[in-house]
């Protein structure tokens, strides 16, 4: 199986998460919630459009692409807004307390 190409400051971005410690890795919702409250919007977006491509590196592994587009962080924030109603919280990622 090859690698998953993904733009490289998500892939920066995943890996300040991973490196963290904070969450499974495989628990796609909790690294979504920890990579928006870094201010990740890259990564957030990312793992909210592309669940299947994420699964798959999970096992195959991430390679960084630079021919990867990336939006800028006012369109960022749009989509988070109006994906999650202006904030991510526990419930909206279907955090487990």
């Amino acid at each position: 199986m090859s690698k998953i190409p993904i733009p490289t400051k998500v892939l920066e971005q995943l890996e300040a998460i991973r490196q963290s410690g904070k969450t499974n890795m495989c628990d796609r919702k909790s690294v979504q919630y920890y990579a928006y409250e870094e201010n990740f919007y890259d990564l957030v977006c990312w793992l909210e459009e592309f669940p299947k491509e994420y699964a798959k590196g999970i096992f195959a592994g991430f390679e960084a692409d630079e021919n990867y587009g990336i939006l800028d962080d006012s369109l960022y924030r749009y989509l988070i807004k109006s994906s999650f109603g202006g904030e991510l919280d526990r419930r909206s990622v279907g955090w487990r307390i």
